[in-house]
């Protein structure tokens, strides 16, 4: 769905690409979708990849979201590395090695704790209302 017009488009698209290229890797942002319809992967072609923002769903906290990955997803490493994400770093020849738990290795600085701890208050509504 569009952020900015609120059009929701065909999942038929991602069909499309796939019979184009079998090997293309598809990335879905459900931000905008995901709070305002329930979502149903299944029914969206098997996205390798989805976002979704924890803040379009309850409108509070900022800056917490999801990243699902397929299991064949799993195969990839940044293109880089970032704070908490190294077991070794060498200043003088620049090498690295990532940590082995793919969590980890793609954990970036320090996660927000505070905003992590009131997601509970949100699903807590959702199930309230009937909504999760």
């Amino acid at each position: 769905m569009s952020n900015f017009s609120g059009k929701k488009y065909d999942s038929n698209i991602i069909l499309n690409l796939k019979n184009i290229n079998p090997n293309i890797l598809i990335c879905i942002d459900l931000a905008s979708l995901c709070s305002t319809s329930p979502i149903n992967l299944s029914n969206l072609h098997n996205p390798d990849f989805v976002a979704l923002s924890f803040y379009k769903i309850f409108g509070y906290p900022t800056g917490i979201g999801a990243l699902l990955i397929r299991k064949a997803g799993k195969k990839f490493n940044p293109t880089g590395f970032f704070g908490g994400s190294v077991d070794f770093y060498n200043v003088e020849t620049g090498e690295y090695i990532l940590k082995e738990n793919f969590e980890q290795k793609f954990e970036i600085g320090t996660p927000n704790y505070h905003g992590i701890d009131l997601l509970r208050y949100g699903f807590k509504d959702l199930k309230r209302f009937g909504l999760f």
